[in-house]
This record gives structure tokens, C-alpha cells and sequence, in this order.
């Protein structure tokens, strides 16, 4: 879901549930401006009006209380079993210095095998790159989006408090990754751009046995495509998700 304008007052949301198994229910959060609330939710549920497994929630995603214990989000997700959390451009809005609480409040209501999956704006700590990062911050704070903080790898740490990083790639160390390089769908045709070097992904597992692979704990099993193209130094065009 992409983020829209945010105006003065304090920050809500649009949360998006997809119940419906086998795969593991699905909880989006993605900041929304006052003003176009009414806008975005009446064009989300005329596009949705046919589709009983998606449903838009307005909350305060700052607040995970209200968007966790709001009526249509107990409805449609069981949170007795695993659920992936997406927040998605979102959590570089929130300008407090508590993240890590923040989170916790969503990762204490989530069964183990869950996901939390992440993007932010990312500080890279180089001489080159540091002062876009802030130029940009800078723009953000005087635009109507009000916020948008450029954080460091350490700093994004603390919002996956208690989680299983996912490496990023075959042979990666589980860690925060440039959003682009994050599990890349093949080669790269170009460098990356310097803004493109300002943003930082990663996933994380909620409690529960690590992940087993062909290569050690912390890794995915392999199909022989995949094998194959990883002894050849290749990304491959896609990757099997399957755990052991």
C-alpha cells in the first residue's frame, strides 16, 4: 500500500488484513493523511467491494493498540496463527526515539512463525552518501508528508526486537540490506543511484525453530536451479520459499 500525504495531528493508517489459509494471514500498515482519509478509504472499499478477503482498517499505526484490537482486524486474522506484518515505508514517519517498543507491542501479538517485514529510510554512514540522506530528511520535515527519518543500520536494528533476521541473500549475513538487494529477482543492469542507496529492507521470523537449509542454519532449501546458479556466482530468476 502506498503511503499518501500526511497532514499536522497525529498519525493513522490504512491496515490492510488478508485473511485465508494455507498461507499465513497478512496485516499491511501504511500511513494516510487526514484530509484524503475519507477519499482513500471509500476508493479502497469501492475497488474491494467484491472481494471478501480484503479488508482497509483506519487506525493510528503508531498506536498498535488500536489498530491490533480494532473489530474488523480480530474479526478476519487469528492471531493464534502465524502472520506476516508489513510495514512498508512506514515506520521512517514515526519520529520517536522508542522503536523498538513500538514493535514489540505488534511482535507480542503474533504467533510464532510470523514475519515482520520492513523498509525505512536508511542513513549509510558514508562521507558520500550521509549528507543526502539528511538533505533529504531535511526536505521530507518541510514537505506536507511532515516526516521521513533517515536511520542507521544500527538504528533499524531495534525495530526487529526479539526476531530471526532472514539473510538477505545466498551466503548474506542476516542484517538490514539495501531495499534493492534485498532477495533480488536476478543480475542488476545498473548501478544503484545514490537516493537508491538511502533505503534499507530486511525480514524477520517471530519465535520458533531457525530456518534449515542445504547451507547451515538461518537458510532456505534449494531447488537444484537454484543450487546450481549460486555455485555459478548467479542470482536466480526466482527462489523457493520452503522450510525443512
Amino acid at each position: 500500500m502506498q503511503p499518501t500525504a500526511r497532514a499536522a495531528g497525529p498519525a493513522s493508517s490504512i491496515a490492510r488484513t488478508v485473511p485465508g489459509p494455507p498461507t499465513p494471514s497478512l496485516l499491511t500498515l501504511g500511513p494516510r493523511g487526514a484530509p484524503r482519509a475519507a477519499v482513500v478509504i471509500a476508493h479502497g472499499e469501492a475497488l474491494l467491494e467484491e472481494n471478501e478477503v480484503t479488508h482497509f482498517v483506519s487506525a493510528d499505526i503508531f498506536e498498535p493498540q488500536d489498530v491490533l484490537e480494532h473489530p474488523l482486524v480480530r474479526k478476519y486474522l487469528d492471531f493464534s496463527k502465524p502472520i506476516a506484518l508489513l510495514q512498508v515505508g512506514t515506520l521512517h514517519h514515526y519520529t520517536s526515539d522508542n522503536g523498538a517498543e513500538l514493535m514489540r507491542e505488534y511482535i507480542d501479538a503474533m504467533a510464532p512463525g510470523s514475519f515482520v517485514a520492513i523498509s525505512h529510510f536508511l542513513d549509510p554512514e558514508t562521507p558520500e552518501l550521509s549528507p543526502l540522506a539528511r538533505r533529504m530528511e531535511d526536505v521530507f520535515l518541510h514537505s506536507p508528508m511532515g516526516s521521513g527519518m533517515f536511520r542507521t543500520k544500527e538504528q533499524l536494528r531495534e525495530f526487529l526486537p526479539g526476531l530471526e533476521v532472514i539473510p538477505p541473500g545466498p551466503g548474506e549475513e542476516p542484517d538490514f540490506t539495501l531495499s534493492d538487494l534485498w532477495w533480488p529477482d536476478g543480475p542488476r543492469l545498473r548501478p544503484l543511484s545514490p537516493v537508491e542507496q538511502c533505503s534499507a529492507a530486511a525480514v524477520g521470523r517471530a519465535d520458533g525453530p531457525g530456518l534449515q537449509g542445504s547451507s547451515g542454519p538461518g537458510t532456505w532449501i534449494e531447488t537444484r536451479y537454484e543450487a546450481k546458479a549460486r555455485r555459478e556466482g548467479r542470482v536466480p530468476n526466482y527462489l523457493t520459499f520452503r522450510r525443512k
